[in-house]
């Protein structure tokens, strides 16, 4: 019994723990969204969220917080509840669910034709599970879109298609 308590204890206190110390956050992306219902001050969205990490331990998250600022000011807001083990060096897929308001959206509409790029800040928490807790992780990422319709060509350009390319800080 004596040795089982030893062994209990060199595990919790082995500096390889992840504990909010030394857990370094997850990158978060946005890899798809759908509408899931619009009425007419808010809309929900479906989201596909892409996790990685990019530290030699495992982290079991038990959720997220998050916010999304456009240009800026804020655009969106979301959360999810799922448990995921986000693998060591690796990435991890999971859903959450994302809202908007209705003059968030229209101003960032307004915007896309006078600014030739897109400024975004993904902000949040996210919740490592261990030893019964849920401990937050901050997250915070910048990153912009630009709006390259020189890419397409003169013909293209000129009718109005524009190309979204990512290029994240």
């Amino acid at each position: 019994m004596r040795r089982l308590w030893l062994i209990l204890f060199v595990l919790l206190a082995s500096p390889s723990c992840a504990t909010p110390d030394n857990v370094q956050p997850p990158s978060f992306d946005i890899a798809s969204f759908g509408l899931e219902s619009a009425v007419l001050l808010s809309q929900e969205f479906g989201l596909d969220i892409k996790l990685g990490y990019s530290n030699d331990l495992a982290i079991p998250l038990t959720g997220l917080a998050f916010e999304l600022e456009v240009n800026g000011r804020p655009f969106a807001e979301g959360l999810n509840n799922h448990f995921v083990t986000v693998p060591r060096l690796a990435y991890a897929n999971t859903q959450g669910t994302g809202t908007t308001n209705t003059s968030s959206l229209r101003r960032q509409f307004m915007m896309v034709g006078i600014k030739d790029k897109i400024d975004y800040r993904r902000l949040g928490t996210a919740r490592v599970g261990r030893l019964g807790q849920n401990d937050p992780v901050p997250f915070d990422r910048k990153g912009s879109l630009s709006l390259l319709p020189a890419a397409l060509g003169n013909s293209q350009a000129s009718a109005g298609i524009h190309m979204f390319a990512p290029s994240p800080r």
